[in-house]
């Protein structure tokens, strides 16, 4: 009995030890050992003021083209409740109309959309130090400040520019189908076609994810990698992102049935959407740095170190796991008194 109990035991701590080994562990490990919830925590925090301060910013600048668009405003906010399920619409947390007033240009406004756009750009300056602290490398001097800002902003723009193209490719793309089915003579309604429809949908919706990842790691957090890897570990990041999009309502339908979050459900559940969404990037990030650094991870051997194992700068580091106290000049070591 006792050497059955023995032989389970050696071969639990074998399985648990090749468990220890395999990439998704080592990857969680890495996310947990560089406190990856802490850095999820602040970049939802910075999320949620971004979204406010970008649909403020953006209906802005391209407001009068969709308030005379409506078929592009529907399908624009259809593409921005994806990714954010319940923000814009009549039982979201912004109506369209508000986001549609005409706003007078003064030095207030202009202040205030400054002001607006330095918040959104916060959220990719936490996302690429994030990032970069997952993947081992320097946060604050590895390049000009300024230009670090001006990257934000770029990048922050091009992901505005490209929910509108993505929205009007897709309403040119549904109005070109309709005109190819009625020339053809089928129905719309057929549940082939309807499969197929949103098969395309999510494929699209898929390929951007894919994209945005890519871009966040190469250009904003400029991490340089092969790009095999990078690819190989975007689209995974994507196809979970593709999972959380389909389950939104899902997810977040805790928050609205939790009695004491009802007058601020919303709110609370696009906190939790967004956590899930920076968790997601942030375990992507480190699924590949576990993919290229094998050691990345693993768990540290404890156990006791023998007096000839630990050497003077081993006990230093042990004593102050900052490096130790600053050596004292020669000035200013006391000397003892002599003894009389």
């Amino acid at each position: 009995m006792a050497r059955l109990t023995e032989s389970l035991v050696a071969r639990t701590r074998e399985t648990w030890a090749w468990v220890q080994r395999t990439r998704p562990f080592r990857a969680f490990s890495h996310f947990t050992n560089v406190g990856g919830s802490v850095l999820t925590a602040g970049m939802s925090y910075q999320a949620l003021f971004a979204v406010f301060a970008g649909l403020w910013v953006g209906f802005g600048v391209f407001g009068i083209v969709l308030a005379s668009r409506p078929e592009l405003l529907h399908t624009l906010v259809e593409q921005i409740n994806t990714f954010v399920p319940g923000l814009i619409g009549p039982d979201g947390l912004v109506h369209t109309s508000l986001l549609l007033e005409t706003r007078v240009l003064s030095w207030t406004s202009a202040i205030a959309a400054g002001s607006l756009i330095w918040v959104m750009m916060n959220w990719f300056t936490g996302t690429r130090r994030a990032i970069r602290i997952i993947f081992g490398l320097e946060v604050k001097q590895y390049r000009n400040a300024v230009l670090l800002k001006l990257r934000d902003l770029s990048l922050a723009i091009v992901f505005a520019l490209a929910l509108v193209v993505s929205a009007a490719l897709t309403l040119f793309s549904s109005t070109l189908t309709n005109v190819v089915l009625e020339w053809l003579g089928w129905s719309a309604d057929s549940w082939l076609l309807g499969t197929i429809g949103t098969l395309v949908r999510y494929g699209a919706l898929y390929a951007f994810d894919v994209a945005v990842l890519l871009a966040i790691h190469r250009l904003l957090a400029e991490v340089r990698v092969p790009w095999m890897p990078l690819l190989a570990g975007s689209a995974l990041g994507a196809a979970a992102l593709l999972m959380l999009k389909l389950l939104g309502s899902v997810l977040l339908g805790g928050a609205s049935r939790n009695p004491l979050l009802a007058s601020f459900a919303l709110i609370i559940g696009l906190l939790i959407w967004f956590n899930f969404i920076c968790r997601v990037l942030l375990l992507t990030a480190a699924w590949i740095e576990a993919g290229l650094d094998k050691s990345v991870g693993l768990p540290v051997p404890v156990g006791p170190m023998r007096e000839e194992e630990l050497d003077l700068s081993q006990v230093a580091t042990l004593k102050h796991p900052f490096g130790g106290p600053p050596e004292e000049s020669p000035s200013q070591k006391v000397t003892p008194p002599a003894s009389p």
